[in-house]
């Protein structure tokens, strides 16, 4: 049975340059989840889960240039009741969630998205822009930040800086290879060799389950040589 995690608030994301919309608790992130984390509702619709069997913390759809915002999108209106205080509703399912945040987001993406967009296309050469921009992208609620603010500051040769962010993130998406890939970069430009390896291990093991290909392979034989 699913746990719906009803005292908790949603965080919307409309983002139409990646075609999605994300409805997820604060302090979730919906980066690198597996099949397991979803309850798929339609071939575009899947309510999310903190982790396999674990509490209901929201929903995404996707393909959201393809909607009507006037449909009632029936495949979401069976589903829990939300609070989303930015669009002034509580006790209201995926569908009526859905329908308010198209409607009054048509014509721009919510500000974390355009933010995080803002981000990636920066190309600064000396990093400092870029790393601005994350910030302000953390600072408006996108916690996909904190690994964007990692693995920047390691280009940047500033692990130790960059190190926090990368550890927090793997408490945040504990499944992703990739978040504790770059954690292992981090210890590995800080001179903790010990940690490195236990994290591209990790890394290595969520591989192996069926998460992100990475090159922690490549840094274990590095450090073993």
């Amino acid at each position: 049975m699913i746990r719906p995690l009803t005292d908790l608030p949603l965080r919307l994301t409309v983002d139409w340059r990646d075609d999605h919309l994300l409805a997820v608790a604060y302090g979730h992130v919906v980066d690198g989840k597996r099949e397991d984390e979803y309850v798929r509702l339609s071939d575009t619709a899947s309510l999310l889960l903190s982790e396999p069997g674990g509490e209901l913390i929201g929903f995404v759809v996707d393909c959201i240039n393809d909607l009507d915002p006037d449909d009632e999108f029936p495949e979401l209106l069976e589903g829990p009741g939300f609070s989303v205080p930015e669009l002034g509703l509580s006790a209201a399912n995926p569908g009526e969630i859905t329908t308010a945040a198209l409607t009054t987001y048509l014509l721009n993406s919510t500000l974390d998205a355009a933010l995080f967009h803002q981000a990636v296309d920066c190309e600064d050469e000396d990093g400092e822009e870029r790393l601005a921009n994350w910030r302000t992208c953390l600072g408006a609620g996108d916690l996909k930040a904190h690994f964007a603010l990692g693995y920047t500051l390691c280009e940047l040769d500033r692990h130790r800086e960059g190190y926090g962010h990368l550890r927090y993130y793997t408490e945040l998406v504990p499944r992703n290879a990739w978040a504790w890939c770059w954690l292992g970069h981090a210890c590995r430009g800080m001179g903790d060799e010990q940690e490195a390896v236990a994290a591209y291990e990790k890394a290595l093991e969520l591989e192996a389950e069926g998460s992100y290909e990475t090159d922690a392979s490549t840094c274990l034989e590095e450090l073993a040589a």
